[in-house]
């Protein structure tokens, strides 16, 4: 597992040192989408690929994201440091669905009240980080 992590990890370093060698500063900085920029020049054949990765990557950080925020709202429960109901758990599954609620329900009122998404990104990353 550790050896997975580290080979991961390998490749991801060398794809962003790729990146730097391969593009230039303005290339970079004007382009929409780094990745697919990239690919343009050095991966022709997987031009369509890569996207989907990037989108799959989106997806899971997204939903570990979501993981998390649950059981920093159960562990606030319990700490006595948002109502004690929040950390509350489902009798047979023993999954914090209230805590799974109160993010929906946040997240679902940032959404309605925010029309730009790129505010919405920057208020879940700042409520992350408090």
């Amino acid at each position: 597992m550790l050896l997975m992590i580290l080979k991961i990890q390998n490749v991801s370093y060398h794809f962003q040192f790729a990146y730097f060698t391969t593009l230039s500063t303005f290339d970079i900085l004007s382009s929409d989408a780094t990745a697919v920029s990239f690919a343009e020049r050095v991966l022709p054949a997987l031009l369509y690929i890569i996207p989907i990765g990037v989108t799959m990557s989106c997806v899971g950080a997204a939903s570990g994201n979501i993981f998390t925020v649950v059981q920093m709202f159960d562990a606030a429960g319990r700490d006595g440091l948002m109502p004690h109901i929040i950390s509350m758990r489902h009798f047979k599954t023993n999954v914090p669905m209230l805590a799974i609620w109160f993010e929906i329900i946040v997240s679902f009122t940032f959404l309605f009240f925010m029309p730009n998404i790129g505010k919405l990104i920057i208020c879940a990353g700042m409520i992350n980080w408090i």
